[in-house]
């Protein structure tokens, strides 16, 4: 099985008091302890250090995190998609689903790397219209609610 994190599900990692960290905590677990394949592309990086940035995170503490998310990349527990591979595939999904930039990245990830799963609180991500395209793919969108404790 392969599995697909959101941007979304990281910045939990780093943010105490967030709603369904525990959850969150639980999928970095999973990864952590190569469970399954698990897919995020190194965009995510980037929208994680935002998230951090405008939640007012010290600079040490967001460099440190970038480190760590790097690092999961590193030591090959979190499988990269490099943008180039599906920048066609994002323009389409952006076009066709009417998403933002981000979450049409996420998704062409998704889909690049044939993953079963695509985690995410995203909003734009659990609407009817997006989980209706990935079905063409086989592909479940699951919400963190969904992630057993």
């Amino acid at each position: 099985m392969t599995e697909y994190i959101d941007a979304s599900i990281v910045v939990k990692w780093f943010k105490e008091g967030e709603e369904y960290r525990d959850e969150a905590l639980k999928l970095r677990d999973r990864i952590i302890n190569f469970e399954t394949t698990f897919v995020m592309s190194h965009y995510g990086v980037l929208e994680l250090v935002r998230a951090l940035v405008k939640a007012k995170f010290p600079r040490d503490t967001i460099e440190d995190a970038f480190q760590s998310l790097n690092d999961l990349y590193d030591i090959g527990v979190l499988k990269s998609v490099r943008i180039e591979e599906i920048l066609y595939l994002a323009k389409d999904i952006e076009i066709e689903v009417n998403l933002y930039v981000s979450d049409a990245v996420h998704i062409a990830g998704a889909i690049h790397s044939d993953c079963d799963i695509l985690w995410s609180v995203d909003d734009h991500h659990l609407k009817d219209k997006t989980k209706d395209f990935l079905r063409k793919y086989e592909m479940e969108v699951k919400h963190l609610s969904e992630v057993g404790l």
